[in-house]
């Protein structure tokens, strides 16, 4: 019994920073615990999200893309801090703005075309339009090392 306690206070813990961590128009379901709690629930969950503190950020430079101009970098990087699938992508001083402004943040994602994006949502796989001049999600190439912006 002292496990099935331990789990819920786990599930209630989670949820009450899942709930103050939402934007305020989010509507978040109320939670609601008994007593008896199913076996079911008490299996290992199938996925989990750990950040991994051992890894390390690593900064590489990217060459821009401007989707405008059929893809053409006109001489234009960024610098791009990956860590696991996070990434951050600054501006490096060769773009309009301040050095050191955050272009784009997200995870990294597998869009269903195909083409990896930076995105902030499980659903922004599914999205028609990403990336170049569209409101979606950027579009990155990390193999080739290129940013797409518009």
């Amino acid at each position: 019994m002292k496990s099935n306690k331990l789990f819920i206070f786990g599930t209630v813990l989670f949820a009450s920073i899942l709930v103050s961590s939402c934007k305020p128009s989010t509507q978040v379901a109320d939670i609601v615990l008994t007593e008896k709690v199913e076996e079911s629930i008490l299996e290992e969950p199938k996925e989990t999200f750990v950040m991994d503190d051992s890894l390390e950020w690593k900064e590489e430079s990217f060459t821009i893309a401007f989707a405008e101009y059929q893809g053409q970098s006109m001489g234009k990087t960024c610098m791009v801090k990956l860590k696991g699938d996070s990434v951050i992508v600054m501006n490096d001083g060769t773009l309009a703005g301040k050095k050191g402004d955050v272009m784009a943040k997200g995870v990294l994602m597998k869009h269903k075309s195909g083409r990896m994006i930076i995105g902030n949502d499980r659903s922004d796989v599914n999205l028609d339009e990403v990336g170049g001049c569209t409101d979606g999600p950027r579009v990155i190439e990390i193999e080739k090392k290129i940013m797409w912006i518009c």
